[in-house]
This record gives structure tokens, sequence and C-alpha cells, in this order.
């Protein structure tokens, strides 16, 4: 099952020689990957083999937590899968066949997928749990940056921060932020495009109050992000599933500070689509501009009484 509010692709590309492809529901072939002794140990700590209706179970819990991929390597002139991986900010599993260990293909996958984390806007990665029996996993992880962060019963769990110091922290919105949302929306609008709108306008576009029960419905309706620093509120954006992103505001004290770049590049990964579109504001063209969008026309829209102009954008 995808990720809330996150478009899994089909396909990653991780090398010429290395994708990972979605689980369809066939799985058989991947069923001596769970007979072999030495896999089973690394995997449940038993010589336990599996046959088809257990793989199907723990394929179909797998694929419900997160973004359940095989892992395919490219043999002759075709990709073959030699093992699977699941993906989720609380957990990575990752499994290769006998034959493909210890080649630096588990490293590859890991690699690509903590990229595919930091697209996505997340602040760190967890793998739940590593066997104190499984050297070559910890060996694996902690040579990309995972750190222990508890013990557990059989070994440790680990963690990787992808936030650097100083950066904003994204996060899915909740709905008791929507007062600072609403507040900041409302400032930042008078301050930072006083500029380039009548006070007027400004306040048809942002009155003293918001529809609480409109924007609310349409934040958890959306793929909405809030971004943080030092746990503070500082910027949220907000996509729907067909790549239109709705709304995009920084706090008016923290301005040129890479939050709203960040916001835009996670809002489009998540959504994987290959087409984005926004209606911008005179005082944000420039902005969307500069993350490769296009104006197609400029039009005008009535708010309380009062005409305001913006641009009809596009990201093909």
């Amino acid at each position: 099952m995808p990720i809330a509010h996150v478009r899994q692709p089909e396909t990653l590309v991780l090398s010429p020689t290395l994708r990972l492809r979605r689980f369809q529901g066939e799985f058989a072939f991947a069923l001596p990957w769970y007979q072999d002794r030495e896999t089973l140990l690394l995997v449940d700590g038993k010589e336990e083999p599996y046959d088809l209706a257990r793989l199907e179970r723990m394929y179909r819990y797998l694929d419900s937590q997160g973004e359940l991929y095989f892992i395919e390597s490219l043999q002759g002139q075709d990709f073959v899968p030699v093992g699977d991986v699941t993906f989720w900010q609380e957990d990575m599993p990752i499994v290769l066949g006998a034959d493909h260990r210890r080649k630096g293909l588990g490293r590859q996958v890991v690699a690509g997928l903590i990229a595919r984390g930091r697209a996505l806007g997340f602040p760190w990665l967890q793998v739940e749990e590593i066997y104190a029996w499984n050297p070559g996993s910890r060996q694996l992880f902690e040579s990309l940056g995972f750190r222990p962060l508890r013990p557990t019963s059989r070994g440790a769990c680990y963690r990787l921060e992808l936030a650097a110091p100083g950066s904003p922290v994204l996060r899915p919105y909740a709905p008791e932020d929507l007062p600072a949302l609403a507040s900041f929306f409302h400032d930042t609008v008078h301050t930072v495009c006083a500029r380039d709108y009548t006070p007027a306008q400004l306040d048809a576009w942002a009155p003293g109050q918001v529809d609480e029960a409109a924007w609310s419905r349409s934040l958890l309706a959306h793929d909405t992000l809030v971004a943080t620093l030092d746990g503070q509120i500082v910027g949220f954006g907000d996509m729907d599933e067909g790549g239109y992103l709705d709304r995009l505001y920084v706090h008016r004290d923290f301005q040129g500070r890479g939050i709203a770049t960040a916001l835009v590049r996670a809002l489009e990964a998540r959504n994987g689509g290959s087409r984005f579109t926004v209606h911008a504001s005179r005082t944000a063209r420039d902005f969307f501009l500069r993350q490769g969008y296009r104006c197609l026309a400029s039009r005008e829209v009535l708010r309380r009484g009062q005409r305001l102009t913006n641009f009809s954008m596009e990201k093909p």
C-alpha cells in the first residue's frame, strides 16, 4: 500500500543495471529465497522454510505497511528479480537471494531509498530491528549513516537523520496545526505580498478569519506538509492528487531560507506526476519560474469585491 498521500512509482531506477519494481501480486518466483537456510536465519532467526501461503501472508502484510518492491538486476537483456525491499519511514526490511548477497546490491538499494526519503521530505528513516546475529546488515546500514536508536529484544533499532542542522523539518499536517497556519497565512499575505497588492486587495485575499471547516477539509484531503524549525511552524503547502499546488506560504520572518523550495520539491516528489500546476500570485511568480514552472496566462480573480491578478503556471 502506498504511503499516505504518496504515489508509489511503478519502478525506481537505481542504476543502469539495478531497479526496484512495484509489487503487483505475483510472488511465487520468490519462494526459493525463503527456503534458503542462511536467509531464514537472517530474516526470522530460525530455519523454518516458507510455503506459498506463508509467503503470501508476508507480502500482503508488507504491502499494507509501505512501498513493497522487488529488487531487479539486469542479466543479459532482461531484468530479473533477485530480492525484495519494503520502504516506509519506520522500517526498511530488505532480503536478497543467496546468489546475490555480498555484491553491493543491498547498499545500492538502501542508498536509493535514502534518496527517496529525502525527496519525500522525511526528516528521518528508521530500521525497526537489526538482529545481533546479522553483522552484515548492521555494517550496511551503519555505512550509510544509520546509528543505534534503542536496543530491542534481539538486536537494535537504527535511525538515520535526514534533516541537516538548521534546515526545515517537514512533516504531515495535523488538525491541531490549523490555528497557527491560519494566523501566519494572514500575517504573511499582509506583509510579504504588500508590495504587489493594495491594502483592500490584501484584506479580500486574507481577511481576519478563514473558513476553518473548509480549510480543514481541504488540508486533510490534500497532501499537506508543514515545515518547522526548532519546533516552530514556519511554512506549509498542499497539493491535490492531480498535481495542483493549492497553497504555499512561508512565515514572514523566515523568507529566503529555502523553506518554500523544500516544500515544493517534497510535494512534487510525493505526488509523482508528470505535470504540476499552480495559480501563483504576483509575489510568487518569480519563485515558481525558478522552480521550473512556466507561465501560461494571467487571470483576474474576484474576491470580496476586489479583483486580484494571479498567473496560471505549470511544470511539465
